[in-house]
């Protein structure tokens, strides 16, 4: 049965209740139905047949009817981060920062999501993917590797994004180049003495070309976040799997509001885009080199959708600065930055150049070889990613 709550300032949501207890269900990714957290009961989410549509840019996006009433918007103090959390559901800690200054927010200014890839990953799967990527940061100090209850800060939350696409028309210009070969008579020496001989070459001949390009792209995918560094930590989904925007996804995760404006997330976009075409654009010209390209473009049929995407989130403070550690929630990828021990890194080094020396002065072929060597043993401990189970959702 569904029970109507009220928070703290009036909002009123609906929860699910066990029929056996009487309990808040909360949804379980890896069974993809709402479960009872003290009985076991379980309860089917019933599928939407709703479409997933796609809206024109100019126009402003509908407003689910559950978002914003079922649910709250808090804020944290700390780094700004508004998230959006079933009603009643009281925040602790902030999922990006770690900060336990939450406080409510009396707005929520948002595009409000219509789809949603719901959690695939459980708390306990991320938890041992937190762990073993821990363990796996071979020049992360010894104090971070001990900390056995970093994980407990593992929190749930459906990340922002927006999606676009649209149809493009490019004129451009570039300079054409064709290869072609011709002989040449080049000095060398023979036998002591300089004689002529002749010498294949290779040159370029260059025209400059002009033309018309046509493509569509479909589902450019932009972060809508502020909150993650998506030049730092980006991860990559499966937008086949979007399912509508339903209330119950949500039970006992957050989901944050977009702190990046639909249109500025269209610039963004852009840029994908017009690399994308620069590197198309240049392919369609029939010649062995193309330089000087340029080109103006122009877009019709811009859609858009606004979607949430599934992250379990660790922030952690370590020395005073805060790390992140994210799990793709959909496909279990591991992303995340750890702070570095200098010792650990001077230790590798020393014994790198200790080897090789070593091994230069038995044999200089034999030194270049362990130079090699070494260098890819250290890049392979500083960049090396944790064995998981390769079975996901």
């Amino acid at each position: 049965m569904e029970t109507e709550m009220t928070n703290e300032n009036g909002v009123s949501g609906e929860h699910v209740k066990c029929p056996s207890c009487a309990a808040e269900m909360v949804y379980s990714p890896e069974e993809n139905m709402l479960i009872c957290p003290y009985c076991g009961s379980r309860r089917e989410i019933a599928v939407s047949d709703a479409a997933i549509e796609e809206h024109a840019f100019e126009n402003s996006q509908s407003r689910p009817e559950e978002w914003g009433v079922s649910t709250k918007v808090i804020h944290c103090s700390n780094c700004g981060a508004n998230m959006v959390a079933e009603s009643n559901i009281t925040a602790q800690v902030c999922a990006y920062c770690g900060s336990p200054m939450i406080s409510q927010s009396e707005n929520a200014d948002s595009v409000p999501p219509e789809s949603l890839i719901p959690f695939k990953i459980s708390s306990d799967t991320a938890k041992q993917y937190f762990k073993d990527w821990v363990k796996s940061r071979f020049y992360a100090p010894r104090a971070l590797r001990e900390q056995n209850r970093l994980q407990e800060r593992l929190r749930g939350v459906y990340v922002p994004h927006f999606t676009y696409d649209c149809n493009t028309e490019s004129d451009y210009h570039a300079q054409a180049g064709t290869h072609y070969h011709s002989t040449e008579m080049v000095s060398v020496m023979r036998d002591g003495k300089s004689v002529m001989e002749s010498r294949a070459v290779t040159r370029t001949s260059w025209a400059p070309v002009s033309g018309h390009f046509s493509h569509g792209f479909d589902d450019v995918l932009i972060l809508a976040s502020k909150n993650i560094d998506d030049n730092l930590i980006r991860l990559e989904y499966n937008l086949k799997e979007l399912v509508p925007y339903q209330k119950e996804y949500l039970y006992s995760f957050l989901a944050e509001n977009n702190s990046i404006s639909r249109e500025d997330c269209w610039k963004s976009a852009q840029g994908i885009i017009e690399r994308n075409l620069r590197d198309k654009i240049r392919r369609s010209i029939a010649a062995d080199e193309v330089k000087d390209l340029t080109f103006s473009t122009s877009y019709r049929n811009i859609t858009f959708k606004s979607v949430l995407l599934p992250v379990w989130i660790s922030s952690y403070l370590f020395k005073g600065k805060t790390y992140r550690f994210m799990v793709n929630g959909q496909s279990g990828e591991v992303k995340g930055n750890s702070p570095v021990s200098g010792l650990r890194v001077f230790l590798s080094i020393l014994v790198a150049l200790i080897v090789t020396g070593f091994c230069f002065a038995l044999n200089p072929l034999l030194g270049g070889v362990a130079m090699v060597v070494s260098a890819m043993i250290l890049f392979h401990l500083g960049s090396r990613k944790p064995k998981k189970d390769k079975k996901k959702g």
